[in-house]
């Protein structure tokens, strides 16, 4: 169901209802969508049908001879009706047997509605349905959109985000960069060779979004789709909007069809995920830094200043690990643009779990908060990159120089 369709209502939850005493009597068992009720007594409804309605009918004109309801029943099929009800009692004792028959040879699903059910009952039913699913999908949406925020705020905020969208989208999701790398993923990853058509797809998607743009300008977001042996794959690449110098993509893959929910959830975790590999975010400009930072340059000591830089609830006893990082390019991770790469501070900084992390080309080097007995160790995503890792032992402010030669 699109965005610009009509909210619907599986054609199962109908004739569930033990109130409307709904049964199907001929046409294709499969699970038809219904998004509106309409009732007719005319030879050719056509002209007033939309599509997707369950058409209701006692039969009061319908054609005598099966050619007749051939063709009947050809053409509400060529409009777009999901099935056919049919009203038992007064006019007709049972369901025509032709009509099951021509039911059956074009696909239609025939419903049985006993004597004892208005046919306003039928479409009462099915709008309050209607409504029922659509507050479930607001409801889900909301709880999805609350929950990826929440993993925005947390160090490991890509991981979070992907997390939460994995959950709630029962998908896939991963975060390609350019070359197809993947920086971080969440979910049941599918079987071969789904991870590596999505990975195709993104850097296709990635490449032709780059290629389309100017340059030095925010490239604009895209979005792609495939669908093999049963796996739904999709991709959308960030919004560029902060003049992101290495294009992202989010690809997931999924059993099911992607519904209203999971695309507006996927909507929320692409424009977080967007603002979260930012320049503005990437770099960490919060006022506790900033606050250090002036200090720093008007005077202070590093040691003056290391309790301003420590996470939320740690004591102003903080323990740091330096980190020295060198990029060796390869075919897949070729060397990172000189100066400030958003989506490279973003991946490695949530990797390492900090923000301060600084990147020049080749050249890394970062501070992570830690405990005395920590033991540094390289994150996947840094090796995936490209990236050799040095650390240091955990050390208090006053000592920073030493562990900076040592890492």
């Amino acid at each position: 169901m699109t965005e610009t369709e009509q909210p619907s209502v599986p054609l199962s939850v109908l004739l569930a209802d033990p109130e409307l005493g709904l049964r199907q009597v001929a046409g294709p068992a499969e699970d038809r969508r219904i998004s509106t009720v309409g009732t007719t007594e005319i030879e050719d409804p056509t002209p007033y049908l939309f599509g997707g309605e369950l058409l209701l009918t006692a039969g009061v004109r319908l054609p005598r001879s099966a050619d007749g309801i051939d063709t009947y029943l050809r053409r509400v099929v060529a409009a777009g009706v999901a099935a056919l009800g049919f009203g038992v009692a007064p006019v007709h004792e049972e369901v025509p047997p032709e009509l099951a028959a021509a039911c059956d040879r074009h696909g239609l699903p025939l419903l049985r509605l006993p004597p004892t059910t208005p046919f306003v009952a039928v479409g009462q039913a099915t709008y309050a349905a209607i409504a029922e699913a659509r507050n479930r999908e607001l409801r889900d949406i909301s709880k999805a959109q609350s929950a990826l925020a929440s993993a925005a705020a947390r160090p490991d905020a890509l991981q979070a985000v992907l997390t939460q969208l994995s959950a709630h989208t029962r998908a896939w999701a991963v975060l390609f960069d350019a070359q197809g790398n993947e920086l971080f993923g969440a979910g049941p990853r599918p079987p071969a060779p789904a991870p590596q058509r999505v990975r195709d797809l993104a850097v296709h998607t990635l490449a032709r979004t780059s290629r389309r743009h100017a340059a030095h300008r925010p490239v604009p977001p895209a979005a792609a789709a495939d669908h093999h042996g049963g796996i739904h794959l999709t991709v959308h690449t960030l919004p560029g909007a902060d003049g992101a110098t290495t294009p992202l993509a989010l690809a997931q893959a999924t059993t099911t069809d992607p519904t209203l929910v999971h695309r507006h959830v996927t909507s929320t975790a692409t424009v977080l995920l967007a603002l979260l590999t930012s320049p503005r975010h990437a770099l960490g400009t919060d006022t506790h830094s900033v606050g250090a930072l002036v200090r720093l340059m008007l005077g202070a000591t590093p040691a003056q200043v290391a309790p301003a830089l420590a996470p939320a609830g740690r004591t102003s006893g903080e323990h740091w690990i330096v980190v020295h990082g060198r990029h060796i390019p390869g075919r897949s991770t070729p060397a990172p643009p000189t100066g400030d790469d958003p989506a490279q501070l973003a991946t490695l900084g949530t990797a390492l779990g900090t923000p301060y992390l600084y990147i020049d080309g080749p050249s890394l080097r970062a501070l992570i908060p830690g405990a005395p007995d920590t033991r540094p160790s390289a994150p996947a995503q840094a090796a995936d990159l490209g990236w050799i890792l040095g650390f240091s032992a955990p050390v208090s402010a006053p000592d920073l120089p030493p562990a900076d030669r040592q890492a």
